[in-house]
């Protein structure tokens, strides 16, 4: 993982949340996640004097940054499930409903398989 690219990733993913979000600075975003106020600003520094780096962020400064940023630690690491739109957060989501509400969305998605059985589309 370079740094420059998780600092990259931290920044585009801001530009997608909720202005509340977005518009807090990288001191307000570190406390917000409960890391030391300047954590973002120093991932900044260490990707400034090299931008190749590897490294440079633990797995709790990841981890923190990941849940106020609604995205998951392989995304700001990896690139890859990018939004909690993505199949993976959605099922993440599933997963935390109370049980009665998970059995009726589990329901719902049996009913939509059995209709899809028996009217597959053509494409």
């Amino acid at each position: 993982m370079k740094i420059r690219n998780i600092i990259h990733r931290i920044d585009s993913r801001r530009a997608e949340l909720p202005e509340q979000l977005a518009s807090l600075t990288d001191r307000a975003l570190s406390l917000k996640a409960g890391l030391s106020s300047d954590a973002i600003r120093n991932l900044r520094r260490r990707a400034e004097k090299n931008p190749d780096a590897a490294g440079g962020a633990n797995a709790n400064t990841i981890s923190s940054l990941a849940r106020v940023l609604e995205t998951t630690e392989s995304w700001l690491i990896h690139g890859t499930e990018a939004t909690p739109d993505s199949t993976a957060m959605k099922m993440d989501r599933l997963l935390e409903l109370d049980p009665a509400a998970h059995d009726q969305v589990l329901g719902l998605l049996e009913i939509l398989l059995e209709k899809q059985e028996k009217n597959p589309r053509s494409d």
